[in-house]
């Protein structure tokens, strides 16, 4: 599975998505870093080089700015991501299609050096 961001994010949250959703039988990468903290995959069968057209890309969802990344647990991704009239928003996705499961917004006031989130969410049990 490929996930492309829009041209708000940085190419690095592209590459991310694409990274981690690389294969509809991935594992789950439910925090930063992976799922032993070690930014290290241990799924087998990963490409070695790209087709030249690039992963064929299976949905997109638009995204607000920022700088942090998603995580994957159990068929859903989250992401946290800023939308400027709302303000942050924590977002719960289905892995398979891309549709937004639901959405936690809340006002995040002040400026930063750089627009957006640059949070990675967490899951632990029921727990985001």
């Amino acid at each position: 599975m490929n996930i492309h961001a829009t041209m708000t994010q940085p190419a690095c949250l592209a590459l991310a998505w694409t990274l981690l959703l690389s294969s509809a039988s991935a594992g789950d990468w439910p925090q930063y870093l992976g799922p032993n903290r070690n930014s290290t995959s241990d799924e087998k069968g990963l490409l070695r080089s790209w087709p030249e057209k690039g992963p064929e890309v299976l949905w997109t969802v638009p995204v607000g700015k920022g700088f942090g990344g998603p995580v994957v647990k159990d068929g859903r991704v989250y992401l946290l991501d800023r939308n400027d009239d709302v303000g942050e928003s924590l977002r719960c996705l289905d892995l398979e299609s891309g549709k937004e499961i639901w959405q936690f917004a809340y006002d995040a006031p002040g400026s930063v050096m750089f627009p957006g989130s640059r949070g990675v969410p967490a899951v632990d049990g029921n727990h985001v």
